[in-house]
């Protein structure tokens, strides 16, 4: 099920290098519970049942289960407050070579950031060096799981120029993808600590011209732009629709993303793409 605007009733906090702002997963406050009357054997005071957790919901039924997929974004709702670098997955290196993907093994060691306040760092990340669509990257430092998210988004990113400029992208020009820091007045680590973030600034075509957020984008309140704001936008929320990524946040979700769109491999998902 996917989690977009409504799981984010936190505020949005600021991301570094850019000025961007980055959330974390809002707190869901459990409804009010009433008091058994007080003839229901066996009786049960207010104050008792207050201080009672409630039980667990029961685990949907097998078919109908949400689980995690770790080669997705995160759309298991169980997990949004299970902060820290993303899973090892065993067999990820090997599934981005079947996925097209050239990379090099990369190291990132666990460490404290901020002064303790938080810990940067992943337990496997690698250097992207090109996807499987032969589109141009700075070689950026990222987690396994990202680098195949990064791969599935050259496939879309191509179909959508494709569709609304008639012109392949030839290579995103992107922002640092590790950068050892807190959300911004938090102690919560962002994902771009793991290496599990990046924030895309524009696209190169074949024809050499470049699309850029803060020119293309489009001023939001309108619905009708030019074809390289449609671009932006189909792009951007086929990203989060297919859970490409957990977070994809654009110039919709604040004035902080005029420029940019983030995303993520986050455990909680936002949809700032509308």
């Amino acid at each position: 099920m996917l989690r977009s605007a409504a799981l984010v009733a936190v505020s949005a906090i600021a991301l570094s290098g850019c000025g961007s702002r980055e959330v974390g997963p809002a707190p869901v406050r459990p409804p009010p519970v009433a008091a058994l009357p007080p003839a229901a054997p066996p009786a049960v005071s207010a104050s008792a049942r207050a201080d009672t957790p409630p039980e667990p919901a029961p685990p949907p039924a097998a078919s109908a289960q949400t689980f995690h997929d770790p080669w997705r974004g995160n759309t298991d709702p169980t997990d949004n407050w299970n902060g820290g670098p993303p899973e090892v997955f065993a067999d990820c290196e090997s599934r981005l070579t079947s996925e097209g993907v050239t990379w090099r093994k990369a190291s990132l060691p666990m460490r404290s950031g901020q002064g303790g306040k938080h810990t940067c760092g992943a337990p496997q990340v690698v250097i992207y060096e090109r996807g499987p669509a032969g589109i141009g990257w700075n070689s950026p430092l990222v987690s396994c799981g990202m680098a195949i998210a990064m791969a599935r988004f050259e496939r879309i990113v191509r179909e959508e120029s494709m569709k609304h400029l008639k012109h392949a992208v030839t290579g995103v020009l992107h922002g640092t993808a590790y950068q050892c820091r807190p959300i911004t007045a938090t102690t919560l680590a962002s994902e771009h600590s793991f290496a599990n973030a990046m924030d895309l600034f524009g696209f190169v075509l074949d024809d050499h011209r470049q699309v850029s957020v803060l020119l293309q984008f489009g001023p939001t309140s309108e619905a009708s732009v030019p074809p390289e704001g449609q671009f932006l936008r189909s792009l951007a929320r086929r990203l989060f629709d297919e859970a490409i990524f957990s977070n994809v946040l654009t110039p919709y979700f604040n004035a902080d993303h005029r420029d940019h769109i983030h995303v993520d491999l986050a455990r909680y998902r936002v949809d700032g793409t509308r």
